[in-house]
């Protein structure tokens, strides 16, 4: 008689084991990669963290692990979502929902559900954004998550900021603080981030003496935790204040500080942020050859991340560091590059503006022709979109037919002007054109007409509109000299 061999179920007992033990270990290894993502994310690394988190996809598949594999396409989402890369991200975030409806994972959905909420608002859809965020914060309430809802609240913050409504978003901040200030050392990273968006949300109201002390503290903390991602973020807010209240040297201190540490972090878009900033202070303050190298930078960065938008914004700075050269050739050869990137992106507004740049720069060049054209251009655009900017553009063509001889002309797109036109400073403008255009026919009556209308706009101005409009009245006072 036979007997199966002992070993047998030795063997499959053995078997189990090792792979009960396998399964472990790639749990392990799944937390692991999630750790490592997580903080490559949080210094700003996104190529490692996008690595890490595929990488903890591939085992959670192997697996067969749903929760990790919802959780791993989740982040890889928002991480493709912060580089830059909307489409690829939506298709991992919906997939991330459908296998946390799938596991009725209320977190998960509720996480999902904000990624999807950035994405919208990246994209421009920003009341498509609140209500997701709104909805993700319903259900984060109901869990009790202290941590989630503060999160949360400080992205509806960030929407509000890109809607420019900072006093909603400074409701947002606040709440958000006030949650993560409870919660103590723990949070110290977010706490600090949160007192940042807050102290720049205070500083677009003008509360410049509010945001200050606010960005110190957060500098701080994150000095304290080595959050690098997090200091060069507030150096450059504390650059950008220091830049409006025309403490240039101090704003430069703060932005060449940041731009250290983005550098050691290797975070493109921070960088190209930065140095776009640095561009436009020492084009300020007289050094064109270096805003020109920054802004080259910041160009060749935005267009490695194909940001368009990007791209465009660096090609308009350059055309205006080329002016200050005195390369104007190379100026309108950057406006023209900025056009056909607008137009690559559909932004008609961004279109007519390059055109109106190209008119300024060739009026200034005293050639009328070519700045006509180009007025003529940005005009017929803005009446196709009905821009607010309409009326400052009639009267930009009519400055062009004037600067031709065109008197009749001009005055003719003046009044077209003049009909689209709600601010005093812009009525005052059109009343200076009329009162010299009338003088330079000869037409002393009319001159004097528009004259008065503009003497009695400026008694009821505003203080800092009456001091333009005086300016435009010494000019016709000195023109009326001089022809006399």
């Amino acid at each position: 008689m036979s007997h199966p061999e002992s070993h047998d179920a030795s063997n499959g007992s053995d078997t189990a084991v090792l792979e009960r033990r396998l399964r472990e270990k790639q749990a392990e290894l799944l937390s692991l990669l999630f750790k490592h993502g997580e903080v490559h994310n949080h210094l700003g690394d996104r190529d490692s963290a996008l690595s890490s988190f595929q990488k903890a996809l591939d085992v959670a598949e192997r697996i067969d692990d749903e929760q990790g594999q919802a959780d791993a396409r989740n982040q890889i989402g928002l991480v493709l979502l912060q580089r830059g890369d909307p489409s690829e991200a939506l298709a991992h975030v919906e997939q991330a929902m459908a296998l946390f409806e799938r596991l009725d994972n209320q977190a998960g959905i509720a996480e999902a559900t904000i990624n999807l909420a950035i994405f919208e608002n990246y994209t421009g859809n920003s009341d498509r954004a609140l209500e997701l965020f709104e909805r993700a914060l319903a259900i984060q309430e109901e869990l009790n998550d202290h941590s989630a809802v503060a999160t949360t609240l400080n992205n509806i913050g960030v929407v509000y900021d890109s809607l420019k409504r900072p006093s909603d978003s400074q409701r947002y901040y606040s709440r958000a603080l006030e949650l993560l200030e409870e919660s103590g050392h723990s949070e110290s990273a977010r706490r600090g981030r949160t007192m940042n968006n807050l102290a720049c949300a205070l500083a677009d109201t003008g509360n410049f003496d509010e945001a200050l002390p606010l960005l110190d503290r957060a500098l701080k903390i994150q000095e304290e935790i080595e959050d690098g991602a997090g200091c060069a973020s507030t150096l450059n807010n504390v650059g950008r204040i220091k830049e409006q209240v025309k403490d240039l040297p101090a704003a430069l201190d703060c932005y060449q500080r940041a731009l250290v540490i983005q550098e050691s972090i290797g975070d493109h878009r921070e960088m190209a942020i930065v140095r776009n900033n640095l561009g436009l202070v020492r084009l300020a303050v007289g050094q064109p050859e270096l805003a020109l190298e920054h802004f080259e930078h910041a160009r060749d960065s935005y267009e490695q991340l194909s940001d368009l938008r990007g791209v465009l914004s660096q090609w308009a700075n350059l055309a205006e560091v080329y002016v200050a050269l005195e390369l104007s050739a190379e100026s309108l050869r950057c406006h023209h590059q900025a056009i056909e990137v607008a137009i690559e992106l559909g932004d008609r507004d961004a279109e007519a503006e390059q055109h109106m740049s190209i008119g300024h720069l060739y009026s200034e060049l005293e050639e009328p022709e070519p700045s006509l054209v180009s007025y003529q251009q940005a005009l017929a655009i803005h009446q196709e979109i009905d821009s607010v900017e309409l009326s400052a553009t009639y009267m930009y063509v009519g400055d062009a037919f004037g600067e031709t001889g065109d008197l009749q002309k001009a005055i003719e797109y003046y009044e077209l002007g003049l009909q689209e036109e709600t601010e005093a400073v812009g009525k005052a403008r059109a009343f200076y054109a009329f009162s010299r255009f009338y003088q330079q026919l000869g037409d002393a009556k009319k001159s004097e007409e528009y004259r008065q209308k503009l003497l009695c706009l400026a008694e009821d101005a505003a203080e800092e509109d009456r001091n333009l409009m005086d300016a435009l009245i010494d000019l016709l006072h000195s023109e009326t000299d001089a022809k006399s």
